[in-house]
């Protein structure tokens, strides 16, 4: 028996998947596998800006920088870019603020395992796994009915599929990214993701590893 899509779409407009401005916003959950959704989504030619640390979030993206820097950051990538994005796993305290900034916003939503996403935060942050899947589950509902509100289009990509089923997961992220994707790019791709790890081979070699790595010591 054939298997079905690996990805979920939400209210996918064709005025908006074909219009040569886009920008997409890839989210989650902290410790929820949007790290390797945004390297493969960066690796099928998606912007996603020059300061970005090792887990690819972008450092113009982050709140401490204030409101008012995130907006001037994201008129300057409007200015430079007609296809951009950002990871920001939980980006709501300022989302709102910033919404109307963005040109033809679609949504890049990865999901993950809750147990194993609590226990991931349990083990890095100073929080019981008990505190940790209701914290999960909060964020999670937060999220959802932030895109049942906006109404805008949306992927759902499971971390779990993206590594059970590469492939399917990487063309129906590409085909929502309306970028192309063959074989080998794919191949390529799925050849970088690897669990557990924030820095993966990429195209930027060993040089591209340190100046991450320097950026994110630098950065915290």
């Amino acid at each position: 028996m054939p298997e079905g899509p690996a990805t979920i779409v939400w209210n996918e407009d064709e005025a908006s998947r074909l219009a040569p401005q886009r920008t997409f916003l890839i989210f989650g959950l902290r410790r929820g596998g949007t790290t390797s959704v945004a390297l493969a989504a960066r690796e099928l030619g998606l912007y996603l800006g020059e300061q970005y640390a090792v887990n690819l979030e972008d450092q113009e993206f982050r709140e401490f920088k204030g409101v008012e820097s995130i907006r001037a950051t994201i008129a300057a990538r409007n200015a430079a870019q007609d296809v951009w994005g950002w990871k920001h796993p939980q980006p709501l305290r300022y989302f709102e603020t910033i919404y109307d900034d963005l040109r033809n916003p679609r949504f890049i939503f990865v999901t993950r395992d809750m147990t194993a996403t609590a226990l991931g935060i349990a083990k890095r942050e100073v929080m019981t796994a008990d505190a940790a899947i209701n914290d999960v589950a909060t964020v999670l509902g937060r999220n959802l009915a932030l895109l049942r509100q906006l109404k805008r289009p949306a992927l759902f990509v499971s971390y779990e599929k993206l590594l059970l089923r590469p492939e399917a997961v990487i063309h129906e992220m590409a085909g929502f990214l309306g970028m192309a994707c063959d074989d080998a790019t794919c191949a390529r791709i799925t050849g970088q993701i690897v669990p557990g790890r924030y820095q993966p081979e990429s195209r930027y070699g060993w040089r591209g590893k340190l100046r991450d790595t320097a950026r994110i010591w630098l950065t915290y």
